[in-house]
């Protein structure tokens, strides 16, 4: 049986982890909510390069026998879940591929609303890895 609080830092990591994702995805809002000319594009793809290369380092880890993978081999029913999250990270990539080559277009009514589907999309990713967790250790649903 595992130690409940050898559990605990796996959810407290991915909070962590997700925090971080969190803080990248509002900062890209914030450069593209004060966007008011293409001269803006430039802080908005840096910020978005900043949200892929936390993005990248996080599902890297991940894959790499991160919590997910804890939770799967705790929970062995949970393993179909955490391939299912896991092929999402690749879309995920794609789609800020996607909107950093836009970045250009940033002040656009279309641009803004892709971002925000992406960040959407995101936050489902986020909750199924949340709800995976919870669902292998017990802990109850994590917050966001």
């Amino acid at each position: 049986m595992r130690d409940l609080t050898e559990c605990q830092a796996f959810v407290d990591h991915l909070r962590g982890e997700h925090i971080r994702v969190h803080r990248a995805v509002s900062d890209v809002e914030a450069e593209i909510t004060g966007a008011v000319s293409p001269r803006d594009a430039p802080r908005i793809k840096a910020a978005l390069v900043k949200l892929r290369e936390t993005l990248s380092m996080h599902f890297a880890e991940e894959e790499e026998g991160g919590c997910l993978n804890e939770a799967a081999a705790f929970c062995p029913r949970l393993a179909p879940d955490v391939e299912v999250v896991e092929r999402e990270h690749t879309s995920l990539l794609k789609l800020v591929d996607h909107l950093i080559r836009r970045a250009e277009v940033c002040e656009t009514e279309d641009y803004v609303e892709s971002f925000r589907r992406f960040a959407k999309t995101l936050h489902a990713h986020e909750n199924s890895e949340n709800r995976i967790l919870s669902e292998a250790f017990g802990t109850g649903q994590l917050e966001d």
